[in-house]
């Protein structure tokens, strides 16, 4: 075989990308929770392992993950800018600027869109929720960053979807 097994096959292949991307994710929410930072390690060994998956195989595009990368990121930066402008003070942190990068480029740019959308409402719903519970004062958006990309995961698996290429 001129090829190798695991990359054709989606169990010894996608499968351990999706795991993998799965708890990565995991981790990150509970720090971001808890401690308030998504740590740049993280973040790194993450886009790394992804990067490097998308490198070694064969059917995928790097064109569309770098671009991918390139909008997401860019998006997101421009949301934490504009929460300068309108509210005096940054809507989202630069940790989560920096996996929006990382999850864009894995999911392609569109499913990345619907992510966001996802990761909008159920941060707002909770923030809504809570707030006049708790008074709380901001709430880390990582963990809905990582439900929505969850829910797109499975959802386009579902539907046959083309995940984890980029669009």
């Amino acid at each position: 075989m001129a090829e190798s097994l695991w990359l054709n096959h989606w169990f010894l292949g996608e499968f351990w990308a999706v795991a993998f991307f799965f708890c990565m994710l995991m981790i990150i929410s509970i720090i971001d929770t808890i401690a308030g930072i998504i740590p740049n390690q993280l973040i790194i060994l993450l886009g790394g392992v992804l990067l490097l998956y998308f490198i070694i195989s064969p059917d995928k595009n790097i064109t569309n993950v770098i671009f991918g990368m390139f909008m997401g990121g860019t998006l997101m930066l421009f949301v934490r800018e504009l929460g300068v402008v309108i509210f005096g003070r940054k809507g989202i942190g630069m940790g989560d600027v920096k996996l929006s990068l990382v999850l864009s480029g894995f999911l392609g740019w569109g499913n990345f869109i619907i992510v966001l959308l996802i990761a909008s409402i159920l941060g707002l719903t909770t923030y809504l929720i809570f707030f006049p519970l708790w008074r709380l004062e901001k709430i880390p958006f990582a963990p809905f960053l990582s439900l929505g990309s969850m829910i797109v995961v499975v959802l386009s698996k579902e539907v046959g979807g083309s995940f984890p290429f980029a669009l």
